[in-house]
């Protein structure tokens, strides 16, 4: 019989060959205790030591052979391994539970990624003009497209119908831009209390990208009024958003 897998031919095998792989597995896996010396092994087989050590070592067939029969023992204990898999299930184990998915092929963790580098020698201003270039190219063709020059319109349209903010800035902490038109510093605390009012989700993309670096998340979700996972997720829309319209100045 020839194993497709473990790639022996049985039929080459000797009858002192398949009881001395045998033996030799059994050993392998007894406690260590219990475990036989190869000359001994080798007098039940009924050959010397060499003889057994060389096919131990040297026999490919043989070794293949032995292999097999190694796996079979390691497969008879899967039942107990699956047994202890439940065990800390029901523990509350979350790598049990892991471990009990990917078994079952409800999750997985395999990732290809194929990196095509084309960029030869270019320097990095000449990586640098390429990409605005094509992302130039690509912006008129994008939905919903918002340029710098709409986002400080919309916060100016917000901000000359708030009260007027007295000369120390009370309650605003680090201006960080004027708004060109009213005089009036825009910070980033006037930034987050306009995006509760600003209905273009494109903007409020792009200035809660601006904010992740800038103020602890607490304070930012507290203004704006949304939970922590909803503020990520606005960020990383966010990020996406300023790549594609190359919002590399300004807020």
């Amino acid at each position: 019989m020839t194993n497709p897998r473990f790639k022996f031919d049985e039929r080459l095998l000797k009858d002192r060959q398949r009881l001395a792989a045998l033996l030799l597995v059994e050993n392998a896996f007894a406690p260590k205790k219990e475990r036989k010396k190869k000359e001994k092994i080798a007098e039940e087989v009924g050959v010397t030591r060499m003889q057994l050590h060389r096919w131990d070592t040297e026999d490919t067939n043989f070794i293949a052979y032995k292999n097999f029969l190694a796996s079979r023992v390691v497969d008879s204990k899967l039942p107990l391994v699956y047994a202890k898999l439940i065990e800390s299930i029901e523990n509350g184990s979350i790598k049990g539970i892991e471990l009990f998915l990917k078994r079952m092929g409800e999750l997985s963790d395999k990732h290809e990624v194929t990196i095509n580098d084309t960029r030869d020698n270019q320097t990095f201003e000449e990586r640098r003009a390429a990409l605005l270039q094509r992302l130039g190219e690509k912006r008129s063709f994008m939905k919903g497209y918002v340029t710098r020059e709409a986002i400080e319109a919309t916060l100016h349209n917000w901000l000359i119908k708030t009260k007027p903010i007295d000369e120390s800035g009370v309650g605003y902490d680090n201006p960080i831009r004027d708004d060109g038109v009213s005089g009036r510093r825009i910070n980033k605390m006037m930034i987050a209390e306009a995006m509760k009012s600003i209905p273009d989700k494109n903007i409020n993309y792009c200035l809660a990208a601006r904010f992740i670096h800038d103020q602890p998340v607490r304070k930012i979700t507290t203004h704006l009024g949304i939970s922590r996972p909803t503020f990520y997720k606005l960020c990383e829309n966010g990020y996406h958003a300023m790549t594609r319209m190359t919002l590399c100045e300004g807020f």
